[in-house]
């Protein structure tokens, strides 16, 4: 076998950058490391520094169709973590005041580790309010995902009275890590288990609208009237993107077209 380092990927090995360093993306054995992807031998291998979301499409909802319809949407390089929740007690047709009357969705800004790790951190950012000024009353509460997981659905339990609009009684979220998974034939994001947060509303929620595959969640859409009729939740699949590709991606400061760190800019492509 031809050592390691000559540049060639020799049997046995899933890499050769052309030095037999450890930490920089191919360590001593020729092995890729966690979070790094070395798609040329003999060339620096990448580290991945964030994705980018494909189209949205949907994941299913909760509750019936009524009223107003909506959409919101993350911005670019954000997620969705969470909703702020607020109680039916503005509403004299609420069944219950802990009903759901309306909902703030809450997304975050990735960020990504040295192992691959995809993780978020305050501040974060509201969007639009979902659900009718006529229904809201006071802040039920507040449900996130903790900052190493990302929302990929919602648990609900609907309203079936007949004189209803199936409204969405209660809420809960379903959360999962995303990890950046190496491959010798390049890497890709993937998602694990989920869990589940607390519930929030007036019954135990039993309807799903939960993403497929690998996909997390990057909007919400639906209906209301004065209360929310239906959230519908839209999920997006992700791709990695690559610190030392020479393009500054919406988690980079700065891209130099490596992935060294000591000359101003980083190995997760951070102004240094």
């Amino acid at each position: 076998m031809d050592p390691l380092g000559n540049g060639i990927i020799d049997p046995g090995e899933e890499c050769d950058d052309g030095n037999v360093e450890a930490g920089d993306g191919c360590d001593t054995q020729g092995m890729i490391e966690a979070g790094w992807d070395c798609p040329q031998p003999n060339s620096p291998c990448l580290h991945v520094s964030g994705f980018t979301a494909g189209a949205a499409t949907s994941g299913g909802a909760v509750g019936s169709t009524g009223g107003s319809s909506y959409s919101v949407a993350c911005g670019a390089g954000q997620v969705l973590v969470g909703v702020r929740v607020y109680d039916a007690s503005g509403c004299s047709c609420a069944t219950v005041s802990t009903q759901v009357g309306s909902l703030v969705p809450i997304c975050a800004e990735v960020s990504v580790d040295l192992a691959g790790n995809f993780t978020w951190a305050a501040p974060t950012s509201d969007l639009a309010e979902i659900g009718g000024a006529l229904g809201q009353g006071a802040q039920l509460g507040e449900l996130t995902c903790s900052n190493d997981r990302y929302l990929i659905g919602v648990r609900g339990r609907v309203n079936n009275d007949p004189m209803a609009y199936g409204e969405v009684e209660s809420i809960r979220l379903r959360c999962a890590r995303f990890t950046f998974a190496t491959h010798p034939m390049g890497g890709s994001i993937a998602r694990s288990a989920a869990n589940s947060t607390g519930d929030l509303g007036a019954d135990t929620p039993d309807v799903n609208a939960i993403c497929g595959g690998d996909a997390l969640a990057v909007g919400l859409d639906g209906y209301e009237g004065a209360l929310v009729d239906q959230v519908d939740v839209q999920c997006a699949q992700l791709t990695p993107t690559y610190c030392g590709d020479g393009n500054v991606g919406v988690h980079e400061s700065c891209d130099d077209g490596n992935a060294v760190a000591g000359d101003g800019c980083d190995t997760l492509c951070q102004s240094e």
